[in-house]
């Protein structure tokens, strides 16, 4: 099994899948919201507090695209807009933009020895389906740990990785559901995008046909190891990893 798997493997919380061992039961989600400086994120970088109920037309034609078009990627700039790395450590002093201001990619080598890739700085997308686009970014912790930062309007900064200790997402594979840890090093990264809900919500589209996916409420994060994918979204009161397979 290559190394791409396992680090997907073990994202997904099954570690068993590597060393024979069995995944254990994590805890509960905290639903705090964090948008406070902060010598090391902690598990509230990746949580945000409940937002007010949407209205019912919050998902329809208008907001989402139609299933063919679905997983398209949503527009990336040339340049990181000039004010988000301000953003981003003031929310967390510990994490800085992977990119200079001028690079419109960033040069990673994943944990396969001479393997490099090149990712995306930065995405627009409304990923918490309040009518704002948001800015979703490419990141590195105190250690370089790689990460993504998801800047809100309404809900602050949201991290996933970047050296994030402790942070939960319900992790759902085969329509079983269950909470699992987030790594705090997506070291693994060899894809990331943003991806829109099909149209009435309910899921997402790729080549592979329809995911449905419970408590879609905006765009989604498409993350690949190389091996295997998932689609990290945001339902409302946290983070949810749809597993699409290996």
């Amino acid at each position: 099994m290559t190394n791409q798997r396992c680090a997907l493997f073990m994202l997904l919380g099954i570690a068993a899948a590597c060393t024979g061992g069995s995944p254990s039961n994590a805890p509960p989600v905290h639903e705090a919201a964090s948008s406070n400086v902060a010598a090391e994120p902690t598990a509230t970088a990746l949580q945000s507090a409940e937002p007010a109920p949407m209205p019912s037309t919050a998902l329809t034609a208008s907001t989402a695209l139609p299933a063919s078009t679905a997983s398209s990627q949503a527009p990336v700039a040339d340049k990181v807009p000039t004010d988000l790395a301000a953003r981003i450590t003031k929310a967390f002093s510990s994490v800085r933009l992977a990119c200079k201001p001028a690079d419109t990619s960033y040069t990673h080598h994943p944990e396969v020895v001479g393997d490099t890739v090149q990712l995306p700085c930065w995405a627009s997308a409304d990923i918490d389906l309040d009518g704002a686009m948001d800015d979703v970014a490419l990141v590195l912790g105190a250690k370089d740990e790689l990460g993504i930062a998801v800047v809100t309007r309404s809900k602050g900064t949201i991290l996933i990785g970047a050296g994030t200790r402790g942070p939960m997402w319900r992790v759902e594979i085969d329509g079983q559901s269950s909470m699992k840890p987030v790594e705090r090093d997506l070291q693994w990264l060899r894809v990331w995008k943003v991806v829109l809900p099909v149209s009435g919500g309910g899921g997402f589209a790729s080549k592979a046909g329809m995911h449905e996916a419970e408590g879609v409420r905006g765009d989604g994060l498409y993350l690949s190891g190389g091996d295997a994918a998932a689609i990290a979204y945001f339902d409302g009161k946290g983070w949810r990893l749809l597993h699409l397979g290996f």
